[in-house]
């Protein structure tokens, strides 16, 4: 059983809203501003609350001025080619902004993935609020650096080397004449084995 889910009142309130936007428009295809006039309340309490709406949610709301989409009525739908794939174009008929969603049948979103399921993330929380890591997540996947933080462990690498040999007296600093730090062999080759492409 699921446990308690945050700011439920929230998203039950964005949830009518939605389904009142499309059953005024339902009712009467006139009602065009009123179901603007919710949907923007909607995507307002949303960004105020900082809460994440479903994908195909976001995808039926007009970015420009936040209409309802639906194909026909309210926007234009065509599929168009480019660069070898197919996109689904989506034009609002009241702003004239239009937006585009690839149309890859194999393309899954990243809330449908399972790697974006609970239980396959490499950090789960336990009842006491530790954190222990997933056995059935690879370490390379909990150790995918990017190439800032690569050359920032470098650097904090090369100074600890240093400071450990000059610690132990068997370095002493010295500088060369264009004023850079003259680092022991073995010191570069750990500072280049941290940062060479292999380990990328």
């Amino acid at each position: 059983m699921a446990g308690p889910v945050k700011d439920r009142e929230a998203f039950q309130r964005l949830s009518f809203l939605y389904q009142a936007a499309h059953c005024v428009l339902a009712q009467d295809p006139m009602n065009q501003a009123l179901a603007r006039f919710y949907c923007y309340t909607e995507r307002t309490i949303a960004k105020r609350l900082v809460l994440r709406r479903d994908p195909s949610v976001k995808r039926t709301l007009c970015r420009g001025c936040s209409s309802l989409l639906i194909p026909g009525l309210t926007c234009t739908q065509r599929q168009r080619r480019c660069r070898g794939q197919r996109w689904t174009v989506q034009t609002c008929l009241t702003c004239q902004r239009s937006q585009r969603f690839l149309n890859d049948p194999d393309h899954l979103l990243w809330g449908d993935r399972p790697e974006a399921q609970l239980g396959s993330q490499a950090v789960i929380y336990t009842e006491h609020g530790t954190r222990t890591y997933n056995p059935k997540i690879k370490s390379h996947m909990l150790l995918r650096l990017s190439r800032p933080v690569k050359s920032l462990l470098g650097c904090l690498v090369t100074q600890l080397h240093i400071c450990l040999l000059v610690r132990s007296g068997s370095w002493a600093p010295g500088i060369n004449r264009a004023g850079s730090l003259l680092l022991p062999p073995h010191c570069l080759l750990l500072h280049l084995l941290v940062l060479s492409p292999s380990h990328k």
